[in-house]
This record gives structure tokens, sequence and C-alpha cells, in this order.
């Protein structure tokens, strides 16, 4: 049997291919964003034990230049962190834009094919009760006419 393309099945599934390589697009973003953080996280933990160990092999070095990087690691920190915020949230809104228009389509479809159903079973049960009483009329003819009315 030749089954005919549906267009409308048709369109949803490209819908749904696009999300979903949106998706991963940005699944990709946020995934770099984090490596990147770590990798910078990493990079900050060795130049502060590279300071510590400065610090504790060079005893004339004053205490506030020890204070003075501890500070400006902290605030690179805090910037970081800031930055991979806003980097999460940007993604997530754009992630989210798709998804909500493919939530109103898909239930928008939904809501078309329950009006359909809803139709053909109207149309069964009037077809039904017809063949019902045409039936019933049918057989009463049958038996009228065997019992010699």
């Amino acid at each position: 049997m030749i089954e005919e393309r549906n267009p409308t099945r048709t369109k949803l599934d490209f819908l749904y291919q696009e999300v979903l390589g949106e998706v991963a697009g940005l699944t990709t973003r946020i995934e770099q964003v984090t490596a990147a953080q770590a990798t910078t996280t990493t990079q900050l933990l060795e130049a502060s034990a590279q300071a510590t160990a400065m610090v504790n092999a060079c005893t004339n070095l004053p205490i506030a230049l020890d204070k003075q990087l501890q500070a400006t690691m902290e605030h690179t920190g805090r910037l970081l962190n800031t930055e991979a915020a806003k980097a999460t949230a940007t993604t997530v809104a754009e992630i989210q834009k798709p998804l909500r228009s493919l939530a109103e389509s898909s239930a928008r479809y939904a809501h078309i094919a329950h009006l359909s159903v809803r139709k053909m079973a109207l149309i069964a049960v009037v077809v039904g009760a017809a063949a019902g009483c045409v039936g019933g009329l049918l057989a009463g003819i049958a038996l009228g006419r065997y019992w010699g009315y």
C-alpha cells in the first residue's frame, strides 16, 4: 500500500529537526563556556599556588602584595562567574524561544486532531444508527414474509 505523506506531519517533523539543531548548537556553546571556565579556574589555582610558593620562598615580600594578589584573584573569579552566568542565561533564553513555539504548534495540532476525532465519532454514530434502522426494517420485512403477513 502506498501511503500519502501528511503535509502537517512533515511540517511538524521539520520544526522538530530545526529546534533540535538549535538546541544542539546551544548545548555545544554551554559546554564550551563550561570548559573555558574550568580552564580559567585551574589557571587561577595554579597562579595562586605559584604566588603562595613565591611568598613562602621570599620572606622579604611585603604582606600587602599577598593581600593585593589575593584580592585581584577574587575579583577576577567574580568577573568570570558573572560572565558565565550571563552566557548561561542568554543560552537558556535562546533555547526557550523555539521550544515555546514548538509547544504552541503542538497544542494547535492536538486541538485540530481532537476536533477531527469528535466529528468522525459523530459521523460513525449517525451512520451506525442509520444502518441499524435499515437492518431492522429489512429484518422486519423478511420476518413478515416468512410468517405470511
